[in-house]
């Protein structure tokens, strides 16, 4: 699921866009190359892990993590600045001050920023960490000793951990490149110097090359596969939208979106009516071809802001945030644009809606589930007058 917080994108499913690694759970486990070949592949969702239910509480120690390596990695270069072996010479002893002053710029961006509120500003945000990291330090373990800069070149373990969890296989394939060229250039210069003979150079750099390259690597593609099965479990295999589970998933961040914007939020029960009878006449496969046609419908129709699932047989719930307007003109327009949309069979449906205002007070929870409840009895209402209509409601 791909969560978003800001105007263009929706705050709603598209994990079905993810190709699955079994498209069918009876078959075989996949073997390794098909589990490489995915990984490969695959749509990274940039973000997940800032808006995952279960990555929302590693917010402050991730930041507090990158904070402290990049100071560590600070305090190492001002440290060597006074050592026989650092760099000689006023421009190559003044880089690494222009690096630290980086370094403590990045590190206030870090600890203070709001966190990247859609997928885009959270690729733009961690690939220029990652390429910051990547840059900064090779070009002051260049100006070190032969042997200083092939052990420094252990600190590229940080940006190969940034790596791991926040891009894409191909960033992480790129950083890799880097990493290993940079390895090989000093372990070359360590050879050169002649304190070590080539043998243990050659063993220096392969373990160098486990530590920074081989496990985040394993760790990237385990993270991946983990992750996807994660944003699967939010997700109804039929129809492609939201569960309940993915549903409750998305309250916080829709209601916060629309405490910031002064908008509503809408609770919004879509259910078909007299959906047995379409199973009954036309079969199963034909229902369930209904329901995936009625969820691509509720989709489109539903506001910018928004999160779509499906949280009974044939009933749908939308949690919207926008203007009090366009909620409601969205909520009356709900009937006739599904019934327009869904073409297998000839169906009508029932919607009712709880308009949450901003000035309800309480815990988020219980004011959902209010208002769940008042929506629910809205629909209701709405099929005792026959269907195929809408009935709103206010929380204030």
């Amino acid at each position: 699921m791909m969560v978003r917080m800001d105007g263009a994108e929706r705050v709603r499913r598209r994990g079905a866009a993810r190709p699955p690694v079994r498209a069918d759970p009876l078959v075989d486990e996949p073997d390794l190359i098909a589990q490489v070949r995915w990984w490969w592949t695959h749509p990274f969702d940039y973000s997940f892990a800032i808006t995952h239910h279960s990555t929302r509480s590693l917010h402050l120690p991730y930041r507090l993590l990158m904070a402290v390596a990049t100071t560590g990695m600070g305090i190492c270069s001002m440290l060597l600045l006074a050592s026989d072996r650092g760099p000689s010479g006023t421009l190559a002893r003044a880089w690494p001050v222009v690096v630290l002053v980086a370094q403590a710029v990045f590190v206030v961006i870090v600890l203070v920023a709001p966190a990247p509120r859609s997928a885009r500003t959270a690729r733009i945000a961690f690939v220029s960490a990652a390429v910051f990291c990547d840059v900064g330090l090779t070009s002051v373990l260049l100006l070190y000793s032969p042997v200083v800069s092939a052990v420094a070149c252990a600190l590229f373990a940080l940006p190969s951990a940034l790596c791991a969890f926040c891009l894409s296989a191909r960033w992480m394939v790129a950083h890799l490149v880097w990493c290993t060229a940079v390895i090989a250039i000093c372990g070359y210069r360590t050879a050169l110097s002649g304190e070590f003979d080539s043998w243990a150079v050659a063993a220096g750099i392969v373990v160098m090359l486990m530590a920074v390259c081989l496990m985040p690597t394993a760790t990237h593609i385990a993270w991946s596969l983990l992750s996807a099965d994660a944003r699967d479990s939010l997700i109804d295999p039929l129809t492609g939208v939201l569960n309940r589970r993915g549903l409750w998933s998305a309250i916080r961040p829709l209601w916060s979106s629309a405490l910031d914007s002064g908008a509503v939020l809408a609770v919004i029960m879509v259910d078909v009516d007299d959906f047995k009878s379409v199973n009954d006449r036309h079969g199963h496969d034909v229902g369930d071809a209904v329901l995936r046609e009625l969820a691509a419908a509720v989709d489109v129709a539903a506001p910018s802001t928004s999160a779509v699932a499906r949280t009974g047989g044939e009933e749908f719930t939308v949690l919207a945030a926008g203007t009090d307007d366009e909620v409601g003109a969205v909520v009356q327009e709900l009937p006739a644009a599904v019934g327009a949309a869904v073409r297998t069979v000839t169906i009508t449906v029932s919607v009712g809606a709880a308009i949450v205002h901003p000035t309800v007070g309480g815990d988020l929870a219980p004011i959902v589930r209010r208002a769940t409840r008042a929506a629910d009895d809205l629909m209701y209402e709405a099929k005792r007058a026959g269907g195929d209509t809408a009935r709103v409601g206010d929380l204030r």
